[in-house]
């Protein structure tokens, strides 16, 4: 049971990109398989809509067939009740430890992670500001080091501004 809860979470967290506050803010009502998105709630409690990716939602789904425990957060411990932020960072030390992982393994790695991956293929650093909820660029810059001349230079060939125009 714990095992499919974790791989939820997990999912969750590489696939929206929201973080550790937002994911144990989780009800079972922000979650909408129909139009594949999450409502998160965010600083300020500020709303937003954010894409869930298949395979998050299997994993949610996998977790949801499993409770029975009649609680509304996403998230919940073996006994019930919601899981807190504490309760996840620990999660993270205790599958560092078992997996034998020796760079840091947290939710933020995973909000990272899926920022990078967003912005390799040509994802735009607008969009990725508003997926991640951030109300300025500059929490951004993280990410942008990551992106390097190889990858403009691949996106700049898919991309071909001109390439409808008859030059």
């Amino acid at each position: 049971m714990v095992g499919a809860r974790d791989r939820a979470i997990i999912l969750t967290l590489l696939h929206t990109g929201i973080c550790l506050s937002e994911l144990v803010g989780l009800r079972l009502q922000d979650v909408d398989f129909d139009r594949e998105e999450i409502k998160v709630h965010g600083k300020g409690d500020k709303e937003r809509k954010v894409y869930l990716a298949r395979d998050a939602q299997r994993a949610i789904l996998g977790w949801l067939r499993q409770r029975n425990d009649g609680c509304d957060a996403l998230s919940v411990s073996r006994h019930g009740v919601p899981l807190t932020a504490n309760a996840v960072k620990q999660f993270f030390l205790d599958l560092s430890r078992r997996c034998n992982i020796n760079v840091r393994c947290s939710a933020h790695t995973f909000r990272y992670t899926f920022a990078v991956n967003f912005l390799k293929p040509g994802g735009s650093l607008r969009h990725l500001q508003e997926i991640m909820g951030h109300t300025s660029m500059k929490p951004l810059d993280l990410y942008l080091r990551t992106v390097n001349a190889d990858d403009a230079i691949q996106v700049h060939g898919e991309v071909r501004p001109f390439k409808e125009w008859k030059l």
